[in-house]
């Protein structure tokens, strides 16, 4: 492979480690909140536990309310999540636009160069030529 392809492929492979990790990240944090907000359902849970036992319809009324607050969380965590996944999607999609646009390696500019005096010169050996034998006739026909 050429070095253009090597750089290409750098640049996929770095792009695509900094999205995984950005999910990673991510996930974890999402798991750190899910697991504090867990917790508190425990703790409400526990400290009425020791409590009055008694209070059953208060408990329970907190608990539905814990709950409630919990799938809020969630959906909110889950949004949240979404939104940071589209945002490195579009960064990872203008990373791979820039890298296109912006890198050119000296050879492929040297090799892209030499190409095009070669079709040059090709085509002014193909126009000396017409020119030569345009001229052969025009010396005939005089």
């Amino acid at each position: 492979m050429n070095p253009e392809a090597w750089f290409a492929l750098a640049a996929l492979v770095l792009s695509l480690l900094v999205t995984v990790g950005g999910i990673v990240a991510m996930s974890i944090r999402t798991t750190w909140q899910m697991a504090d907000v867990k917790a508190g359902i425990i703790a409400a849970i526990t400290s009425h536990a020791t409590e009055d036992t008694t209070e059953f319809a208060r408990v329970r009324n907190e608990i539905d309310a814990t709950a409630r607050s919990f799938g809020e969380t969630v959906h909110a965590a889950r949004e949240h999540l979404r939104l940071e996944i589209e945002m490195l999607r579009t960064q990872h999609t203008a990373l791979e636009l820039f890298c296109s646009q912006n890198y050119v390696r000296r050879s492929g500019f040297y090799e892209a160069m030499k190409q095009v005096n070669e079709t040059i010169l090709q085509f002014r050996n193909e126009i000396r030529e017409d020119l030569k034998r345009v001229e052969a006739k025009v010396d005939t026909k005089t």
